[in-house]
């Protein structure tokens, strides 16, 4: 039996992301049901081990396979055809690269705004839903709890993400700059969702004169609006709560805006910021008369915000990201350890009961005498194998893994384990 040695160079990110991509770029290669775009991403590239990170500044694409720069580049096909998109915009990292690419992209390094919080729960989440959809195999969980865990290190060892370091914080400090504050102006939060509720939290510590929240499942709404004293809308309501708002912060997950011209008041000045992605709000209500609109875009601007305290913190988190990148080697190598002590103990297994088998039949044992041979045979096979599993494993931190390809020949018998 040949081992299938876990490498590197079997990972691959296709990303089209914030730096290279505008938000209508990113939106259109957006997949709304993940199951779905699990299955297409599956039949173009033929890789098992795949995972979706969408954000609203990323739509990436991870994948194991044997053949992961083909597979990149099938998806990357496929994406440019869904979203009829320029190729140019797409990145492509294969092999270490790419595991750096999701380890820096949870610590917060690869984010509009470096060291924001929210891109580390998003990461988790992509995880869990391919896990849960079954698309997750142990090379991306063992990617992806180690991304996980170097973010979770660069926040706490590091001050990266002092300051506001989220899109909801930033949006808030854009209305306040526009507006010249909140006080005493009413705020509609529309959508319920982690951002929204961000956006709820941070205006009911400020002294705003009333807080509206509107949200497509009314109940989600009103246990939002109760939490931070607000007052919940209906849907249906919706024209009427902007037609009485200073400031709309849209955060939903929607296949087509919601917020157009039809439902937004005219002769009256509101300040709009679109936090969808896609896009809640219609473009072309920012060019109504008395209302300014803000997208995800225009974030980019401020997003320099206490950016100079952060870029002191890269250097640490740097050293955060690459011993991340050595710890996926690490597991990765302990991963065809584990198969080689696998096969070990199966085939040693195998072999101990055959062999009290046919001591039993020669011996025509009682019951009883034949659980003292079970419990024997057992022994001598794990006091036999444990000192060299223990071997193997402490092996594979000093040397190479070509020493397991040798010792898995050394152990086969008539070409198997």
């Amino acid at each position: 039996m040949n081992i299938k040695v876990s490498s590197p160079s079997c990972y691959a990110c296709v990303s089209v992301n914030h730096k290279k991509a505008s938000v209508p770029t990113i939106e259109s290669v957006h997949m709304g049901d993940m199951r779905e775009g699990l299955e297409e991403i599956r039949t173009v590239s033929g890789a098992e081990d795949i995972a979706l990170l969408q954000t609203c500044n990323r739509v990436e694409v991870y994948l194991y396979s044997q053949g992961a720069t083909h597979a990149a580049e099938a998806v990357a096909d496929y994406l440019i055809q869904r979203g009829n998109i320029n190729r140019e915009v797409i990145d492509i990292h294969l092999s270490l690269e790419a595991i750096r690419h999701l380890v820096r992209v949870a610590c917060g390094l690869e984010s509009m705004l470096i060291g924001e919080n929210e891109i580390l729960g998003q990461v988790s989440d992509a995880c869990l839903n391919a896990m849960r959809i079954g698309y997750l195999g142990p090379h991306l969980k063992i990617l992806f709890d180690r991304a996980i865990k170097a973010g979770k290190r660069a926040r706490t060892e590091t001050a990266i993400s002092r300051g506001p370091t989220s899109l909801a914080s930033i949006a808030v400090d854009l209305a306040q700059r526009e507006l010249g504050g909140l006080d005493d102006l009413t705020v509609l939060v529309v959508g319920a969702g982690k951002t929204g509720s961000l956006v709820s939290k941070m205006v009911h510590s400020m002294k705003i004169g009333k807080l509206l929240v509107a949200n497509r499942t009314y109940e989600k709404g009103l246990r939002l609006a109760d939490h931070y004293n607000g007052t919940a809308v209906r849907m249906r309501n919706l024209g009427e709560a902007i037609s009485e708002s200073d400031a709309v912060f849209v955060s939903v997950s929607t296949s087509r805006p919601i917020v157009t011209p039809e439902n937004v008041a005219q002769n009256r000045r509101v300040f709009i910021i679109d936090l969808s992605n896609p896009r809640g709000v219609d473009p072309s209500v920012g060019s109504m008369e008395d209302v300014t609109l803000r997208t995800i875009d225009d974030l980019r601007e401020i997003s320099s915000v206490n950016m100079h305290g952060r870029m002191k913190e890269i250097g640490k988190i740097e050293r955060i990201v690459e011993n991340g990148v050595a710890a996926v080697e690490s597991d990765l190598k302990r991963l065809v350890v584990d198969h080689v002590i696998g096969c070990l103990f199966s085939r040693a297994e195998s072999v101990r009961k055959k062999e009290l088998d046919r001591a039993v039949r020669m011996m025509r044992s009682d019951r009883e005498e034949v659980e003292v041979l079970e419990v024997m045979t057992r022994s001598i096979v794990k006091k036999t194998l444990t000192p060299i599993s223990q071997k193997l494993k402490n092996m594979t931190i000093e040397e190479e893994l070509d020493n397991l390809e040798v010792i898995s020949r050394i152990l086969m018998v008539n070409g198997e384990y």
